[in-house]
């Protein structure tokens, strides 16, 4: 088999084509540094990061928000601590030391309306859908000046609804992602969110391997007025 010898220049050619795709990634990534939290989440998620999403890449007032939330539902379980939330929530949400997707359309009447598991996203606040994209089951324990949430940003619940999805056959993860594209596209047109078409189309990333990257934000109780103290 006879020998190819690449010079230099060509060496260097080579590698920032196969560098291309990761590259551009870094680079549409870095553009939306300050949109909104789910977005860049989202492309954090596709460029297969593994570090941990701190408070320090929250908005002021999305932080804020967050505080909020848990600041109402701590009041609805009788305690600051989440840890000592026992029992059935009052309004029938996730108990114990879950902020769950049920608790984000207590805080505002413009929230979304939670009907079985589809959500519908229109009239509530910009904040509060970012928090619910992002945030689904989170944990929350209290730590530092309030709060701290733990989570795993990740797609695996839509590959729990739908067995399909998970795969080791290349093929099928193209089909599926073809499937998920067009999913998308047809939410769009037919004025329907394109949320569960997004998630079919991240999802394939598991079928690689990666698990996604952990999440650990510390939320400032803010003065919240709870029933015990912090």
């Amino acid at each position: 088999m006879k020998k190819v010898i690449l010079t230099e220049s060509q060496v260097n050619k080579l590698v920032e084509q196969i560098m291309a795709p990761q590259m551009l990634l870094n680079k549409v990534a870095n553009s939306y540094a300050n949109s909104p939290l789910h977005v860049y989440c989202a492309l954090r998620f596709l460029k297969m990061s593994k570090e941990t999403l701190t408070e320090r890449e929250l908005k002021k007032e999305t932080l804020s928000t967050l505080s909020n939330v848990i600041c109402e539902k701590a009041n609805r379980m009788g305690s600051c601590n989440p840890d000592m939330w026992q029992g059935k929530d009052p309004k029938g949400l996730p108990n114990k030391n879950q902020l769950g997707y049920h608790d984000y359309t207590t805080l505002y009447s413009k929230s979304p309306s939670y009907k079985g598991t589809s959500f519908t996203y229109g009239s509530q606040p910009t904040n509060i859908s970012e928090l619910m994209l992002t945030l689904g089951g989170a944990t929350i324990r209290q730590g530092g000046s309030g709060w701290v949430i733990y989570d795993m940003y990740n797609f695996d619940n839509i590959m729990e609804k739908k067995p399909h999805l998970k795969t080791n056959n290349y093929f099928k993860m193209y089909l599926n992602t073809l499937r998920g594209i067009g999913a998308t596209i047809g939410g769009w047109l037919l004025g329907r969110s394109p949320v569960n078409g997004i998630e079919e189309v991240m999802s394939q990333l598991h079928n690689t391997g990666y698990k996604g990257f952990p999440v650990q934000i510390n939320v400032p109780s803010n003065g919240c007025k709870c029933k015990s103290k912090i």
